[in-house]
């Protein structure tokens, strides 16, 4: 079930740590079904009519975003599934690589930390004087940052900032040093838009990691890539080089065989900008 010794030790931790905050085996067991169960059902919707659910921001902006007790069982699901599916625990695997090249620096953003599993990596494997993640969710801004004072030292808690904060809304005049943005382009109406912002908060030395999703439905998907192709032209496009990419077709697929079945592929890719 688990990638490494090490994984199957990080998974007790994070159960550990949610039994802990009043959750039970029992509610942890439900809130995991229950994230897997929507993806089943958008699936079902996905072949039915080739498209996904939803398409405006605004719409599950005020369904799932502003719902505080759907983002908790959302997000948890989410978490677990970080060590309990093959796909997601892959994409563990190659981000603390990617990590490996820029141990340290002055700023690292993680924009959509989600429930935290990324950025306290982050925090645990480089050296960076500022962490800030934001979301637009104020309650996976709490549940991030009550992971963050739960699980990492005190000592490094003065050096680190969860807010709920627009992406767009960041000061251009400031840059980072890295940049973490995953699983967040498909939930957007305008990634493009995602990019340029990106490309005007970094350097041409920084770390850029993004991850997104091709023919990938859930509930508050709203942009449909249709190729790996056409993820790696839009960022191309706007002004980034490829450093390094993973491709996790799901269900055991092959690439050609998700490719012809128009099955869900995860993508992970670091980027470097380009000085035009």
């Amino acid at each position: 079930l688990f990638q490494t010794e090490e994984s199957k030790k990080e998974f007790i931790v994070l159960i550990e740590y949610y039994l802990d905050t009043g959750e039970s085996i029992s509610s942890l067991a439900q809130y995991y079904t229950d994230w897997l169960n929507d993806i089943i059902e958008e699936q079902f919707f996905f072949r039915e009519t080739g498209h996904y659910r939803y398409s405006v921001a605004a719409d599950v902006d005020e369904l799932f975003y502003e719902n505080q007790f759907y983002m908790k069982t959302y997000m948890i699901g989410l978490s677990l599934s970080t060590y309990l599916m093959g796909s997601h625990a892959q994409y563990v695997t190659f981000f603390e690589k990617a990590l490996q090249a820029f141990p340290k620096g002055k700023r690292f953003l993680e924009v959509g930390p989600g429930h935290g599993v990324y950025f306290i990596k982050a925090i645990q494997q480089t050296d960076y004087k500022q962490y800030l993640g934001i979301d637009i969710s104020e309650k996976a801004v709490e549940l991030c940052y009550e992971m963050v004072k739960r699980r990492l030292s005190e000592t490094v808690l003065d050096k680190i900032a969860v807010e709920k904060k627009d992406f767009f809304a960041l000061d251009e005049k400031d840059t980072f040093d890295a940049v973490v943005i995953g699983e967040v382009l498909e939930h957007v109406e305008h990634p493009e838009a995602f990019l340029h912002k990106v490309y005007d908060i970094t350097t041409d030395k920084s770390f850029i990691y993004l991850t997104t999703v091709v023919n990938c439905p859930q509930k508050d998907h709203i942009f449909l890539f249709h190729s790996v192709d056409e993820i790696e032209k839009l960022y191309h496009e706007n002004g980034f080089e490829i450093i390094d990419s993973l491709y996790i077709p799901t269900n055991g697929y092959s690439m050609e065989k998700a490719i012809k079945k128009k099955a869900a592929i995860n993508t992970a890719h670091v980027l470097k900008k380009i000085i035009l």
